[in-house]
């Protein structure tokens, strides 16, 4: 399966209400720490607007994330830490910002300060496995980046990352939580809670091939030509710790070209000198994915 492309909508993008940001800004937060538990949620409501239930088109799923502020008034706005929406070629995931991953949630019982709660648009136990997969890879590389480093830690605000997190596992011994692992629930869908078996967390843990090692010492010389050679090692580290060479995502292939343009466009930001910013990182990411092929 082909990696989604991940696109970030934050709760002033989606349009939150003041009374949101209000709760949220007096809710006490949990310790990078405390966070050990990966929980799955969907949240049962469903695009009634075409014969794709669990498929939404972006100003659906934004209208839908406003209207689930206050769906429940006794869990209080928001009560995921992050909720996550697919597209109907389910080649998109929107990460839209929920309560926000330290903030103590309301999604499951007795996890709400251990768990990070992530709760899928549509009602899983309708059937659409594409769907499924789609939100669950979407999961996986969010909580790889909390873990391990990456774009996605940005959703901790700068904040310490969570070295804890999927250490603790649900009764099945899996990495991720289901709902129905705490409740009674079905949730999150017959459809969608087994692939939570097969759910990967792993870090940058194991050697770099021969092959990888050429394109990262390429990457660092096309950067100190660029008269970046401060810069340049702080790149290496960064596109490792990110995992962009990680079992996890296939050695020896880049994770995807937009994840890797968007750690070398961020990291440039730092950069003073006269670099045409988008010329480089367009030859670095072309350069690495052939060197990189196969």
């Amino acid at each position: 399966m082909t990696d989604p492309g991940l696109i970030y909508v934050s709760r002033n993008d989606w349009g939150s209400y003041q009374s949101t940001e209000d709760f949220i800004r007096d809710r006490y937060s949990a310790a990078p720490e405390q966070k050990t538990t990966i929980q799955v949620h969907h949240t049962a409501a469903i695009d009634e607007d075409d014969t794709t239930p669990n498929r939404w088109d972006k100003d659906e799923a934004v209208k839908y994330m406003q209207r689930l502020q206050w769906s429940r008034p006794d869990l209080k706005p928001l009560p995921y830490s992050v909720n996550l929406a697919t597209n109907e070629d389910v080649d998109v995931v929107w990460i839209f910002e929920g309560r926000g991953i330290l903030k103590v949630g309301a999604h499951t019982a007795d996890h709400n300060r251990d768990g990070v709660g992530f709760g899928v648009f549509g009602n899983f136990d309708k059937s659409d496995d594409k769907a499924a997969a789609v939100l669950v890879r979407a999961i996986e590389i969010v909580c790889h980046d909390l873990r391990y480093g990456g774009v996605w830690a940005d959703l901790l605000n700068g904040g310490r990352l969570l070295p804890n997190l999927g250490s603790v596992r649900n009764p099945k011994g899996w990495v991720a939580w289901g709902h129905r692992d705490s409740s009674p629930k079905s949730c999150p869908g017959n459809y969608l809670y087994p692939l939570l078996r097969d759910f990967e967390l792993k870090g940058d843990d194991v050697a770099l091939t021969e092959r990888q090692e050429n394109a990262l010492n390429w990457l660092a010389d096309q950067l100190e030509k660029a008269d970046t050679e401060a810069w340049a090692v702080d790149a290496v580290a960064e596109l490792k710790a990110a995992g962009i060479f990680s079992d996890a995502y296939r050695p020896g292939v880049p994770v995807s070209e937009e994840r890797l343009a968007t750690i070398l466009k961020r990291a440039l930001d730092r950069v003073t000198v006269g670099v045409d910013a988008d010329a480089l990182v367009a030859g670095v990411v072309n350069e690495l994915a052939r060197r990189l092929a196969g």
